[in-house]
């Protein structure tokens, strides 16, 4: 019997790259459950959760919405959404992200068994403009960059390392097991902007206070929606232009290496 999952994502005025992706999380293996965090939207997701809603009946997959009236930014988001989760894991992912059939599957039979909490995560490949998926899947695995750069603390998110390996962290396409979150793990609220290094705060500090440990699982994999699609509204990280998601940048990371 496949273990119990919620999946979790905040959103912020993208309905339509929501209306794109949900689909794919109800086509992964355990799912019984959906945590949506409108984190403000000024937009309106009415038809989209509709679709959602009858979809997730169909299914028997239980669907919460939680409605934020002012926007608190992804980390406070996901802390809200959190108090809704009552699955065994909790697959945290972002609105603009496509999970292929298998991607939890495969998370899950090659994760390492500890007797500590092991958190799992797929490469993410970010699919160019006019791109398919298996001409993005190609060129990720020709990448000659390393996943991991341990003077620089960032990722090559779509580099395949070759094996299942620990690491610091990885993206914020992350299964956890919700015994984390019970003994009181938390997203840190204090990165603002684009949200950059929000989600490998939570990550290291499940390590530092928890003892957990957080594997890549190279062999699973989903795809970031091209540019033109994702930041069609001026949504997501790059919403308020490059000099914006630079200057975030530095400041988060300024926190980030101040924090750990």
């Amino acid at each position: 019997m496949a273990i119990s999952l919620t999946v979790l994502a905040p959103t912020y005025n993208r309905p339509d790259v929501l209306a794109l992706v949900w689909p794919t999380w109800l086509r992964q293996e355990g799912i019984e459950e959906i945590v949506i965090v409108n984190d403000g939207s000024t937009v309106s997701y009415q038809a989209v959760f509709l679709a959602m809603k009858a979809a997730c009946e169909s299914k028997n997959v239980r669907l919460k919405i939680v409605e934020v009236l002012v926007r608190l930014g992804a980390p406070a988001a996901k802390n809200l959404g959190l108090a809704e989760c009552t699955c065994k894991e909790i697959l945290t992912t972002d609105d603009d992200i496509l999970l292929p059939d298998g991607m939890v599957s495969r998370c899950r039979i090659d994760r390492p068994f500890l007797d500590k909490p092991v958190l799992v995560g797929p490469r993410v490949i970010y699919l160019h403009d006019n791109e398919t998926q298996s001409e993005a899947l190609s060129r990720s695995l020709q990448e000659t960059q390393p996943y991991f750069d341990h003077k620089k603390l960032i990722l090559c998110a779509w580099a395949h390392p070759g094996e299942v390996k620990e690491y610091p962290f990885v993206t914020a396409v992350v299964i956890w097991p919700s015994e984390l979150f019970k003994s009181g793990l938390r997203f840190f609220e204090g990165y603002g902007g684009n949200g950059y290094r929000e989600e490998s705060d939570p990550q290291l500090k499940a390590a530092k206070d928890f003892g957990a440990k957080v594997f890549l699982v190279p062999d699973a994999y989903c795809f970031h929606l091209p540019p033109k699609i994702a930041y069609a509204e001026r949504g997501g990280q790059r919403r308020g232009g490059i000099i914006w998601f630079e200057y975030w940048v530095l400041k988060n990371n300024f926190i980030f290496l101040q924090r750990y």
